[in-house]
């Protein structure tokens, strides 16, 4: 294809392989889609912890011939491997906010579906489609950030080294849900594109603070949430006028 290659596609192909690495790391010892099989279906645990390992290995395999050879068909399977995840996660839920699973997974799910547009040609799609993963994730973690979702609070108290208290910490997330409220909003009006940045910005931050808050060995949460600031780059790239690949 045309496009194939450039550096959209590239980043776009490299932020599967990172997602489904995320994915394989998550559920690769047990996760929440052995969970449902268990628990919702009555499967025996060896069983559903060999299909979940199964399963994990051909999303990987998948998410890397699709970065060399992307294809629509193998994306297509990609997208359903990714919403079963979704779904497995939505069943079990036993989190704060389990029931905006959904919604919350947005940007992930828009990774395979913008490549397919991109392969197709069909730009001004993709870049909706883009649009689409980054705001509705953001509305979303708006949400969370201004009901005070407990993980958040200890994320902000954490990174403060415990010099915030609770009330202060919750103060701030309403700010930082208004924000992200009206960045969800913003990035939908080219002339704003500058709110862009901040999203990549933001996305990055929130997903690495899973890093900073518990160490290495907490980088699957890190990894699954890269389309978060990898979109806006995207879109950005896509947005420019350097960048020829639509016209708005």
């Amino acid at each position: 294809m045309k496009h194939q290659f450039n550096t959209v596609s590239l980043l776009l192909r490299l932020n599967l392989i990172l997602l489904a690495s995320g994915v394989f790391w998550q559920l690769y010892t047990g996760g929440s889609i052995s969970s449902m099989l268990f628990m919702n279906f009555g499967i025996t645990e060896i069983v559903s912890l060999t299909i979940e390992k199964i399963f994990v290995v051909v999303l990987l395999i998948l998410a890397i011939y699709s970065a060399v050879n992307p294809n629509i068909y193998t994306l297509y399977i990609l997208f359903v491997c990714l919403m079963f995840n979704v779904i497995s996660h939505h069943i079990v839920g036993g989190k704060h906010f389990s029931d905006l699973t959904f919604i919350a997974h947005f940007s992930r799910l828009a990774v395979p579906v913008s490549l397919v547009l991109l392969i197709k040609n069909k730009y001004t799609d993709f870049v909706m489609v883009l649009k689409l993963g980054l705001s509705v994730t953001f509305l979303t973690h708006a949400w969370e950030a201004w009901q005070a979702n407990p993980f958040f609070l200890d994320y902000l108290i954490g990174f403060s080294r415990m010099s915030l208290n609770e009330n202060n910490a919750t103060y701030i997330l309403k700010i930082i849900g208004v924000i992200d409220l009206l960045s969800a909003i913003l990035c939908w009006f080219n002339k704003f594109k500058i709110i862009l940045f901040w999203m990549v910005f933001w996305g990055f931050t929130t997903a690495f603070i899973r890093v900073y808050d518990s160490g290495w060995e907490n980088l699957a949460e890190f990894l699954v949430r890269t389309p978060n600031f990898i979109l806006g780059i995207v879109l950005i790239m896509s947005l420019s006028k350097r960048n020829k690949l639509i016209a708005l």
